[in-house]
């Protein structure tokens, strides 16, 4: 069967895959990087992750997929668009990359190839994204990309007893 994907130089942006599974769990299941991403860890499994891409996959208002290394169709993290407002025509961009892969400009493609897709397929207009005030390196990724910062939530942020600023930001997609 043939599956909806966006390719790139270093990458390929497809559906989830179960031997994609080992990889979702591990990443699921670090805390740090679940910190960053501003989530609330809960231990995982195979069917816990199953269940979390499943509800990604069937929400008429979000679009995910695996971000995939082109050339071993290995999985190295996901991105998604959440919250899709189809008459306002934006929705919300969430990325994750796995620490072993970051720095090696697959998260660069993927938000270009998504941004792409959106645009051509489901007509949004604009992105908007969260991010940790002190994650000055995916800031600096979303400002090469020309995400503009429009606020702060002062303390929003819980985490291991304390409250993190979060950087509000948006790109207008022309």
């Amino acid at each position: 069967m043939e599956y909806i994907t966006v390719e790139a130089s270093l990458i390929r942006l497809r559906q989830p895959e179960d031997s994609d599974l080992a990889l979702m769990v591990a990443m699921r299941n670090n805390l740090e990087l679940q910190a960053m991403l501003m989530s609330l860890p809960r231990a995982s499994n195979n069917q816990r992750v199953r269940d979390w891409l499943n509800h990604h996959l069937n929400n008429p208002q979000s679009i995910f997929f695996i971000i995939a290394e082109i050339t071993t169709d290995l999985p190295c993290g996901y991105i998604q668009v959440t919250n899709i407002d189809f008459v306002h025509r934006h929705g919300e961009l969430g990325i994750c990359i796995d620490s072993s892969y970051q720095g090696k400009g697959y998260g660069k493609q993927a938000i270009n190839a998504i941004e792409q897709y959106t645009q051509e397929i489901f007509n949004l207009r604009k992105l908007t994204l969260k991010v940790l005030e002190k994650n000055q390196v995916a800031i600096h990724l979303y400002e090469t990309l020309t995400y503009q910062k429009i606020g702060i939530y002062q303390e929003h942020f819980y985490n291991q007893g304390t409250l993190h600023n979060v950087v509000a930001m948006e790109k207008l997609l022309r």
